[in-house]
């Protein structure tokens, strides 16, 4: 691979600076990344950790944990919070590609399933894990 990327998993402060702080992460750790794969990247790690906080408990004094680990040509990505809804409830709702409904939120998980690779929803030993895979050129 040409671009570097470092491994990295770091705890962020919960609430609405949680999104931006990944970012930071992101850019920092994997700024040597295509422009299309880094805001891919962004997106859907913005997305999930924007998820643990609406929906996971990672609120302001409740951190969250992101993860970045690199295996060959892929990238894996992994938010985990402390919520556990999203695994007592069978799994996150996706939106189907055909919602009409109007709603101008919920389209997080939707837009992870469209971009990334692979994605998936495990138990963490204090919540919830989503991650997310995405190829990168060798």
């Amino acid at each position: 691979m040409d671009a570097a990327v470092d491994d990295f998993g770091l705890e962020l402060p919960g609430g609405i600076e949680a999104g931006a702080a990944a970012r930071r992460a992101v850019m920092e750790h994997a700024s040597g990344l295509p422009d299309v794969l880094q805001a891919d990247i962004l997106l859907l790690v913005t997305e999930l950790v924007t998820n643990a906080v609406r929906h996971g408990g990672a609120r302001p004094g409740t951190p969250l944990r992101l993860e970045c680990r690199q295996a060959g040509d892929r990238l894996r990505f992994l938010v985990t919070d402390p919520g556990t809804a999203l695994l007592s409830n069978g799994g996150p709702p996706v939106r189907p590609a055909g919602s009409t409904n109007g709603d101008a939120s919920g389209w997080g998980l939707f837009f992870v399933e469209q971009i990334a690779e692979r994605w998936g929803v495990l138990a963490a030993p204090l919540g919830t894990c989503v991650w997310f895979d995405v190829a990168v050129a060798a």
